[in-house]
């Protein structure tokens, strides 16, 4: 089990030196590189795998040609965390709000709800995501779209009021 950002490395001893191997994650070959440093002394082969991410979990083998060695690596990911967090709104009638928070990781999967109503990109709401940014579009605001609105990662949550204001009519 190595925890997602370290560094790990396989060992493999050889029954003699400078034997020939191969490295491979599941049935593909690893080459030296920024990823992976690959490293041979007398009767220890050895694999560095960098700055590990969930993706890099799996089966790792050294491989001779005649004798193979396998380990298994797990990979626990870094919780995703909220860097901004959702700030209450005020709007009115028939306008758009935009809720928009940062999480600590690009890309990361988060979830959109108003009260405990999932919610989906539609013609409604727009859900957009931007390497860590990500944002909840509310379009043509009325009344009941007053509530609380949260975003959650799986391992935070971040919460907002949207008030939505009534237009008054001037005589």
């Amino acid at each position: 089990m190595a925890d997602e950002g370290d560094s790990v490395t396989l060992h493999c001893e050889l029954s003699k030196p400078g034997v020939p191997l191969e490295w491979r994650k599941g049935e593909l070959g690893l080459c030296p590189c920024a990823k992976y440093g690959i490293r041979q002394a007398e009767r220890l082969a050895s694999l560095v795998i960098h700055d590990v991410d969930p993706e890099d979990a799996g089966s790792y083998t050294c491989d001779t040609g005649v004798h193979q060695s396998t380990a298994q690596l797990d990979v626990k990911a870094r919780p995703v965390l909220f860097k901004t967090q959702l700030q209450n709104l005020e709007r009115q009638e028939g306008e758009s709000a935009s809720l928009r928070c940062e999480t600590t990781k690009p890309g990361a999967g988060v979830v959109w709800r108003c009260g405990d109503r999932l919610l989906a990109s539609s013609s409604k709401y727009h859900l957009k995501q931007e390497g860590t940014v990500v944002e909840l579009v509310i379009y043509k605001l009325q009344g009941a779209d007053s509530g609380e609105y949260s975003c959650d990662t799986g391992d935070r949550r971040t919460s907002a009021v949207l008030t939505v204001q009534g237009r008054s009519c001037l005589v």
